[in-house]
């Protein structure tokens, strides 16, 4: 093998490794999983850069490199240091950090990887090993998905344990892909196709809303500078085009349908609520209530600041062999998280599990439900309560359980619901602003406002520098915990506005020069894709642009840049592309 093939082969495990590592972790406890993902995305990452430096001329290769894109690294490396050293004086914690020096370090580190490969087809050979790496991870999603769905139990967003994902790292995988598809011929472009259409479903199946819009704005920019409408003008083309949304719009419209069938409620007491099946015994805090009209019977349930669930029923026996569709509808006047749901028994005595679903405080009724798919007889008992700091009324009516024919038909439709009421709560946080529109928009208005108070009450010292890395601020307010659960947020670190981070943690200065380097990079790539002599290094170029500006777009409410899953490959794909011979 000659050096530099083997210098692009460690390029390409390198950076495939970058997105794939935190799959090996989901079974981890989820702040371990998080240090050894870091751990291996390091590894990763220096395994390229050795990869790059053991062969003679590395830096000669690095000085070549444009003058606007080293400028760039350079003021970005030096915000990370000083920001660091901020942070050692003012004696913030040590772990927070070394977590965020690692994030903001990872982009300089990969960037030398990328630069310093002698391969003179590196940026190709990367741009493959991390579209084959989506395309992998993706199908793992998928395959992810497809057991659960088996089992009637849809997991709505795609993700697995210790929330990982390739929701980060997808749509800038879809535009390398799609640029791979452009630049080649034959067989090759069929395979970046496929990949392709693989990473672009996961993004519609993935439920992020942020990566929805930011998706929509990358094609579009993509579709102009590839002049996408001389290729739809081809009859042929608008055709196929044609045709998919009629059998993928008749297919949806046939499948609502038949989830809306109405079918027989199997619940005892459905038509009162209550007893013998309802239990209504002292402590429960379990009330019957009139709902609307006064016609309909409701249960209703009052938490003073205190947490728990309990049964709201007896248990009863269903058959084997079904899927099985529990819903209702709720209101309530309360804030906080309420809960409901299912426990399965295989004898009266033991619980084999608890099927749960969150109920947001919410004035308006609202329909939710669960799936259970019994292999086996089994007896059920309906749960109701609440999370930790929800206080308040609950109130539930309609309460139904049905048989659902085709599982995975059922389990399908409910995932496509999911994704529906994330398409329609999207639209309200236009119609409505973030404030009313979505708890968790509103949430991420709040923190950047928050940040920004504290930010202009400092002193002018940290104004100009900022308050360095790891740095907390005032916020208390209500959010969600990296694994899913309602938590009162006192003094965070973590900020999801990119901008308002780099404000705290920098101050002025530090922001200044992250955006200079940012601007330093648009141009760079702007001037690589127009000067390009290969197409493919062209249409990698103008997919790098496309998505540093859309990822800075949607860094406002997710710092991808910043994450330390993507930060090396955006420091990978800017030394890659700066080869000679694309023009950069």
């Amino acid at each position: 093998m000659q050096p530099s093939r083997g210098a692009a082969v460690a390029l390409a495990v390198g950076a495939a490794g970058i997105v794939l590592v935190p799959y090996a972790t989901t079974t981890f406890p989820h702040r371990l999983a998080l240090v050894i993902q870091a751990c291996l995305i390091l590894a990763c990452t220096g395994l390229a850069t050795v990869a790059g430096v053991v062969y003679r001329g590395w830096w000669q290769r690095l000085v070549a490199v444009p003058g606007a894109v080293r400028a760039g690294v350079v003021l970005y490396a030096a915000t990370a240091v000083a920001a660091a050293l901020v942070a050692a004086v003012r004696g913030n914690e040590p772990s927070l950090l070394a977590g965020q020096l690692l994030s903001l370090g990872l982009l300089p580190l990969g960037f030398l990887a990328g630069a310093s490969n002698p391969s003179r087809q590196r940026a190709v050979v990367l741009a493959w090993s991390l579209a084959a790496a989506g395309g992998v991870a993706a199908l793992l999603h998928f395959a992810h998905w497809a057991m659960r769905l088996r089992q009637g139990q849809p997991v709505m967003r795609l993700y697995m344990g210790n929330s990982v994902s390739l929701t980060g790292a997808s749509l800038l995988l879809l535009l390398l892909a799609l640029a791979l598809a452009a630049g080649h011929r034959s067989w090759r472009r069929t395979v970046a196709a496929a990949v392709a259409g693989v990473v672009a479903l996961f993004i519609v199946g993935s439920g992020t809303r942020s990566l929805w819009l930011v998706s929509l704005l990358a094609l579009a920019m993509l579709a102009v500078l590839a002049r996408v409408w001389r290729v739809l003008a081809q009859r042929g083309v608008r055709a196929v085009v044609a045709a998919v949304l009629v059998v993928g719009g008749a297919a949806a419209g046939g499948a609502h349908l038949w989830w809306r069938i109405p079918r027989r409620n199997l619940l005892p007491d459905a038509a009162t609520l209550a007893p013998p099946l309802w239990r209504f015994e002292r402590g429960s805090r379990l009330a019957l209530v009139a709902a609307g009209s006064g016609v309909e019977p409701a249960l209703s349930w009052s938490v003073p600041q205190r947490k728990g669930q309990f049964f709201a029923t007896q248990p009863w026996w269903l058959e084997g062999g079904r899927l099985y569709r529990f819903s209702l509808q709720v209101r309530s006047d309360g804030t906080g998280v309420g809960r409901f749901g299912l426990a399965t028994r295989l004898d009266p005595r033991t619980v084999c599990q608890w099927r749960l679903e969150d109920l947001p405080a919410n004035p308006g009724w609202r329909k939710v439900q669960v799936l259970l798919a019994a292999e086996h007889d089994l007896a059920v008992q309906v749960l109701l309560g609440t999370q930790d700091g929800a206080s308040g009324t609950w109130t539930v009516k309609d309460v139904r359980l049905e048989v659902l024919p085709l599982p995975a038909v059922a389990s399908l439709q409910r995932q496509l619901e999911y994704l529906g009421s994330r398409l329609r709560t999207t639209v309200d946080i236009f119609e409505k602003g973030p404030e009313e529109g979505d708890e968790n928009a509103a949430f991420r208005l709040q923190e950047s406002l928050a940040v920004w108070r504290q930010f202009w009450q400092s002193p002018v010292d940290a104004k100009i520098f900022g308050h360095g890395l790891g740095a907390r601020y005032d916020f208390r307010a209500w959010g969600w915990s990296d694994t899913g659960r309602r938590v009162f947020v006192d003094r965070p670190n973590y900020i999801h506005n990119f901008y308002a981070f780099l404000l705290l943690k920098t101050g002025f200065v530090g922001s200044a020069a992250v955006l200079a380097a940012l601007g330093l990079w648009f141009e760079a790539l702007r001037r690589a894709a127009r000067r390009a002599s290969e197409p493919t290094s062209r249409w990698l170029a103008t997919a790098v642009l496309v998505g540093l500006v859309a990822y800075s777009v949607w860094s406002l409410v997710c710092p991808e840049i910043l994450d330390f899953r993507i930060a090396p490959l955006w420091g990978l794909l800017l030394g890659a592309l700066s080869d000679s011979h694309t023009g950069a």
